[in-house]
């Protein structure tokens, strides 16, 4: 009820505010004594209608039912961690044992993809539980750590991968200087094979399912190496055994299927390390920002954003333009709301974005010429020194102005004019 009284107070619960005569202005609620606030909200608490009731409580059963959907999502997210980890443990057994008794390279690939499947699911379990502990000495968290993890997969997996290609290479070697390699088939090979593409095909399709998360991104693609894995190893074992001229079929299909899997674990790389180097964030994201920025105060400018890739989530940089006679109390409690939702703020903000991890919002009163950021400026200047800090004896000075003449007149007023300037985190920049 306080919660939903306070909204009444600070205009966020629709129509209400309008239909009353108890409510004050957003400044005079900021210079009214504690105990006052306190006494409107009470009286706002006595005058809801039930309709307004009826809307904030259903607001409120959104956000529950969105939290309640994250947890869901979660929790299918560590069901998937832990199946794929025992069909892979029983599926490594199996293989080994089909290859000891059969001799299939096409066999052995699929095996140590099994194997390679075990090291990286332990290395992407330990992802997930590091990045959901604290740790004072990582003070934003860990969240790139997934995109790491990934990478490190794909390094595992080419590395065997490589091993594969150079064994399948010798037989082909030795097969073509009299030595044939020995291979037996028989329908163990095939009944165990076929059992490890069912139970593959059930995970890609489930871990596909989730494929937002990166862990579970990974994961779908091994389970789909697998299933290609076995019906590769299937069709050359039987090439191999059934047509005993055909004996170089079992090596060959294992070197084609190691370069497969070795051209989609690159493309998978390449991905994850983009996302951790910072690469733009995609159009759709930006426009949706935009519009929460625009829409957020009549006073308020949008000057540009900054969308980049924090790992799989995305940062985001606003740059706004306030009054400059606004006081930096005001100016910073719009800005705040913007960023996240503050007490009484009902609007979107842009941490509410799914994708978002992190907002910064920067105030300032006009545009600015330069970038305010070192790497940008230099990059941005043809300086070769990105680290290189601003030099204002080599720089025309108007770049350091606002753009606008009215900007002179503005920041001849004094610090109170640009003291809005600061970040609303109370640092100076984004």
């Amino acid at each position: 009820m306080s919660q939903l009284a306070r909204e009444v107070v600070l205009g966020s619960t629709s129509g209400a505010h309008e239909a009353a005569d108890f409510t004050r202005s957003q400044g005079e609620i900021r210079q009214a004594p504690r105990h006052e606030v306190t006494d409107d909200v009470e009286s706002a608490a006595a005058l809801l209608g039930s309709s307004e009731r009826s809307e904030v409580a259903d607001a409120a059963g959104g956000r529950e039912g969105r939290a309640g959907e994250k947890e869901a999502f979660s929790s299918r997210v560590r069901i998937g961690i832990r199946a794929s980890w025992v069909v892979n443990c029983l599926l490594l057994v199996s293989k080994t044992a089909v290859f000891v008794l059969s001799g299939s390279y096409a066999v052995l690939a699929a095996a140590v993809d099994s194997l390679v499947d075990l090291l990286s699911q332990a290395v992407l379990a330990t992802a997930e539980y590091q990045v959901a502990r604290f740790d004072q000495r990582y003070p934003i968290g860990r969240t790139r750590l997934s995109e790491l993890s990934v990478i490190a997969c794909a390094c595992i997996m080419f590395v065997s991968t490589c091993m594969v290609l150079r064994d399948a290479a010798g037989a082909i070697w030795s097969g073509l200087h009299g030595r044939l390699p020995d291979l037996h088939v028989d329908a163990v090979l095939f009944v165990v094979l076929g059992g490890a593409t069912f139970f593959k095909l059930l995970l890609y399709v489930y871990c596909r399912a989730l494929r937002k998360n990166p862990i579970m991104l990974a994961l779908s693609e091994d389970h789909l190496n697998d299933v290609q894995s076995n019906l590769a190893a299937i069709a050359g074992a039987a090439i191999a055994g059934f047509w005993p001229k055909l004996w170089w079929a079992d090596p060959v299909v294992a070197i084609i299927f190691s370069l497969i899997i070795i051209k989609g674990w690159i493309g998978i790389c390449w991905e994850q390390a983009q996302k951790v180097i910072g690469v733009a964030a995609p159009d759709e994201l930006v426009e949706e920002v935009t519009t929460v920025t625009t829409s957020h105060h009549s006073a308020m400018q949008l000057d540009r954003v900054t969308a980049y890739h924090h790992g799989s989530n995305v940062a985001v940089e606003v740059e706004v333009l306030l009054p400059p006679d606004m006081s930096v109390r005001e100016s910073h409690d719009i800005a705040l709301a913007l960023q996240h939702k503050a007490r009484g703020w009902g609007r979107v903000h842009i941490e509410a974005i799914e994708s978002v991890e992190r907002a910064f919002v920067h105030v300032d009163y006009e545009r600015r010429q330069l970038e305010e950021h070192k790497v940008e400026r230099n990059l941005k200047l043809g300086e070769r020194d990105v680290m290189k800090p601003l030099d204002v004896t080599h720089i025309d000075q108007a770049q350091l102005l606002p753009t606008s003449p009215s900007a002179a007149t503005a920041a001849a007023d004094g610090p109170a004019a640009s003291a809005p300037s600061a970040s609303p985190s109370g640092r100076n920049g984004s």
